[in-house]
């Protein structure tokens, strides 16, 4: 018995690279990616004006930050052991889609 899924996202991811994590996760057969430039769409966009605003971290920020990978680094290591995870994977690159 088969059965087909359609799928809509406005963002699905913030890179087009990391949609192949998603296509294997899901065991996609056919996806179509469209964005503000293609002729369908831009008759729905409006023009955007996006300014990035850099702000920096304070230190109690990054020692926190640093405290919990280390936490973390624990469970990483008892699922590399039982080869559940690559012995590369770093606690800092570790997101719900590496552990699916």
């Amino acid at each position: 018995m088969g059965f087909r899924i359609v799928s809509l996202s406005a963002t699905p991811v913030s890179k087009i690279e990391n949609l192949q994590t998603i296509v294997s996760a899901l065991r996609v057969s056919m996806f179509e990616v469209r964005d503000d430039e293609d002729e369908e769409i831009k008759q729905y966009t409006f023009d955007k004006n996006i300014v990035e605003i850099v702000v920096e971290k304070e230190d109690h920020i990054t020692e926190m930050e640093n405290k919990m990978y280390k936490v973390m680094a624990l469970a990483l290591a008892f699922l590399k052991q039982v080869r559940l995870i690559p012995p590369n994977m770093m606690p800092k690159y570790l997101n719900k889609m590496n552990l699916l």
